[in-house]
């Protein structure tokens, strides 16, 4: 596997380990994709190749308990040479990609979904389903989310499908938008098919969980963190938006093509951030520093773009059509868009949603 082969590469240059424990993670690499059960003893055994068995960490790499970057494992100095914030980043998308072999095994792909757009979404980090729902529907729709409020996230308004506790371990959402609760299924089952969750239950409760119409205005020269290029996890997570209207280029979402790849350059770019938060997280002026800089140590890395011009890549908006559902992996470099000017139509409207979750491995 192509990615397997870039962590050793990058591991020989970047890290403490020897030629034979790199052979060793390899392999067990190579295992793990191929893997359908006892993916844990797997881990069990690459954990201690990465950290010596005698390690107080051991138990806890493969362990997450958030997505954020101040981590004792990943910004303990003594570990900063093992590389794990890379190492981890590469086994979740393997992961991802095991996943995705089992549907096709199983050829479950929904009717909005092929193996083509698969590796679309693998390949870009970002896909485009236009013409996603009928017009009867799409015209719904339109006339539903009209009355919703300005709502920048969930807590500015009310989910599309209502969280009842107890009730939803049933997998039972009471729906509160009839028409654009109606598409909820079929991305559910979308984001399953990507491999981006442990199942389509599990799937359907993080999407019906996330989803609500999001309603805001995205203006030039306004100061918003995430106009800032980021990547929101280590690891792959699916965030989705369906557009029932037309988003100008100025309010498009922002997307570097094929960032959510782990090149040999993203990875020595991305041990060098982790490097300069273990730093900073140690001095005591940190105290002082932007909210963009604090996103950056919640895990949500930021990149200029001449870090982005150095892994070859570019960040562009991406064209979207009314009627449009589209699918990011935000472990991809990805920001929101410059915005309109003051006088003109700022809002952009979407129902969005994620499927973000910890147990990536």
């Amino acid at each position: 596997m192509e990615l397997i082969d870039t962590l050793s590469e990058f591991l020989l240059k970047e890290s403490s380990y020897n030629i034979d424990q790199i052979s060793q993670i390899e392999s067990k690499l190579t295992e793990y994709s191929k893997c359908k059960l006892n993916r844990k003893y797997l881990l069990n055994q690459l954990e201690a190749i990465l950290l010596g068995e005698s390690s107080p960490y051991i138990g806890k790499l493969f362990a997450l308990e958030s997505k954020s970057a101040v981590s004792s494992i990943f910004t303990e100095p003594l570990l900063l040479d093992k590389q794990l914030w890379i190492i981890l980043s590469v086994v979740s998308r393997i992961n991802v990609f095991r996943r995705q072999a089992y549907f096709a095994e199983k050829k479950s792909f929904v009717a909005d979904l092929s193996i083509h757009n698969i590796l679309t979404l693998n390949n870009k980090g970002v896909l485009i389903l236009k013409n996603f729902l009928e017009p009867s529907l799409h015209n719904s729709i339109m006339e539903e989310l009209n009355s919703e409020p300005y709502a920048l996230e969930k807590a500015n308004t009310k989910n599309i499908k209502t969280n009842i506790p107890f009730i939803s371990r049933f997998h039972f959402f009471k729906t509160r938008l009839k028409a654009s609760g109606s598409i909820l299924k079929n991305v559910s089952k979308i984001a399953n098919n990507c491999g981006y969750t442990n199942g389509y239950w599990h799937a359907r409760k993080l999407v019906y969980s996330s989803s609500f119409c999001q309603k805001i205005n995205i203006k030039n020269n306004e100061n918003d963190i995430q106009k800032d290029s980021h990547a929101d996890t280590l690891f792959p997570s699916l965030k989705f938006w369906y557009f029932p209207y037309e988003v100008s280029i100025n309010k498009s979402f922002l997307y570097a093509i094929s960032s959510n790849k782990m090149s040999l350059n993203r990875m020595q770019i991305e041990a060098d951030k982790i490097k300069t938060i273990s730093n900073s997280i140690r001095n005591p002026y940190t105290s002082n520093i932007s909210s963009s800089y604090k996103s950056q140590l919640e895990g949500s890395l930021r990149y200029s773009l001449a870090e982005i011009d150095q892994m070859g890549l570019s960040i562009s908006p991406v064209n979207t059509p009314s009627n449009s559902l589209v699918l990011a992996d935000v472990s991809g470099i990805h920001s929101r868009g410059n915005g309109e000017d003051e006088g003109t139509d700022a809002m952009r409207i979407s129902i969005h949603g994620h499927t973000r979750h910890l147990k990536v491995f």
